[in-house]
């Protein structure tokens, strides 16, 4: 498991309300990518035949968690 770190808050935030969103609207962080859904904070699926991500429950909870952390 990877740290959750600002690159992964940062990808997120596209998809923060919680909708599925085309890939290729998003930015191109293969790796970042990779360890969000690794991790289990994003989740992927074809709509229409094109790739579509979604940020999961446990994205969000480390979203607040670390949004907690910083507001102090």
């Amino acid at each position: 498991m990877t740290a959750f770190n600002h690159h992964h808050r940062q990808f997120l935030q596209y998809l923060r309300h919680g909708e599925w969103v085309h890939s290729k609207t998003l930015p191109s962080a293969p790796k970042t990518r990779q360890q969000l859904l690794e991790n289990g904070w994003m989740e992927r699926r074809s709509i229409e035949g094109r790739l579509s991500l979604r940020i999961t429950e446990a994205g969000l909870a480390e979203m607040k968690k670390t949004a907690l952390l910083t507001s102090r």
